[in-house]
């Protein structure tokens, strides 16, 4: 009796070991199909030069990640952002006062911003 209760235990221990495993597979897979779409949400403006100089510096020189990371910003957080401008009234790009830091998509046709916030101010035509 003692080697088959010893199976079951082995077997037993091995069911819960995969069960742990797969918990821990689906907890991480909803995290990441949770946060990994979400808009950036949350800056103050008290925070907001060190949110933005730390956002900034998170990406270094590498602008193809900043302009994914400004992407994802909402309109307010992305006019408080000193490296990304909130373009045309709909989209966040990396960019600062002198305007986007891609001219042209990833077709290579022209951006067209006729208007762009950074840091709360307006550049462009329509600008009061």
């Amino acid at each position: 009796m003692k080697g088959g209760l010893a199976i079951k235990n082995i077997i037993n221990s091995k069911v819960v070991h995969s069960c742990c495993i797969l918990i821990a597979l689906l907890i991480t897979a909803y995290l990441v199909y949770t946060f990994v779409n979400k808009k950036v949400e949350g800056l103050d403006n008290k925070t907001a030069s060190i949110n933005s100089t730390s956002f900034c510096n998170t990406f270094g020189k590498d602008t193809s990640k900043l302009q994914k990371a400004c992407a994802r910003l909402t309109d307010n957080n992305c006019q408080n952002i000193g490296c990304c401008i909130w373009a045309n009234g709909d989209k966040c790009l990396a960019g600062n006062a002198t305007g986007p830091t891609y001219k042209t998509d990833s077709e290579g046709k022209q951006i067209n911003i006729t208007k762009y916030y950074h840091m709360n101010k307006c550049y462009g035509k329509g600008c009061v």
